[in-house]
């Protein structure tokens, strides 16, 4: 991970999150119709397309975008994604506050398959995440800045080329 842990001795202080991403949740859903280009069929190609989706909990208006293959910049210390192309980030969603809400976004899907082995993991050297999810307060300008940032990599399954989050 490309943060330095803190000194054991530091004292630890509690931090009320107003967002909060349950990681245990967050799984790739393989989309009901996959992806097929022209010439696919005759080559035998299959190109399987993902949704993401997870559970979360914001006790404030949320908005959520998804980045792939995204590099970490801060602009006057909040994090700001960047992904490699413009076309490798999801639409920001808003959601009002509430408890185990669900995301799921049926128009925005990832196809893993054309991605290199690589790529589906993060690599210190070239400091590219896979994948971000970022979760941003959406009101208010007491809590501006504000978020909770998940950090994923892919696994591949074998023998289907299938994926884990």
């Amino acid at each position: 991970f490309p943060y330095a842990a803190p000194p054991p001795q530091e004292p630890v202080k509690t931090l009320r999150s107003l967002i909060n991403i349950r990681k245990d949740t967050l799984r790739l859903v393989r989309c009901s119709e996959d992806l097929k280009l022209p010439g696919d069929e005759v080559a035998g190609k299959n190109r399987a397309c993902y949704n993401i989706e997870f559970t979360f909990d914001a006790d404030t208006q949320v908005a959520i975008t998804i980045y792939y293959q995204a590099m970490e910049e801060f602009h006057n210390g909040v994090p700001v994604y960047l992904p490699q192309d413009s076309s490798l980030q999801s639409e920001t969603v808003h959601f009002k506050r509430g408890v185990c809400q669900q995301f799921c976004l049926p128009s925005h899907t990832v196809n893993l398959s054309e991605w290199a082995d690589d790529e589906l993991l993060f690599d210190m050297e070239k400091e590219i995440f896979p994948m971000v999810v970022q979760a941003v307060v959406d009101e208010g300008e007491e809590h501006l800045g504000h978020s909770h940032i998940l950090l994923a990599t892919f696994e591949k399954v074998k023998p289907a080329r299938n994926f884990l989050v």
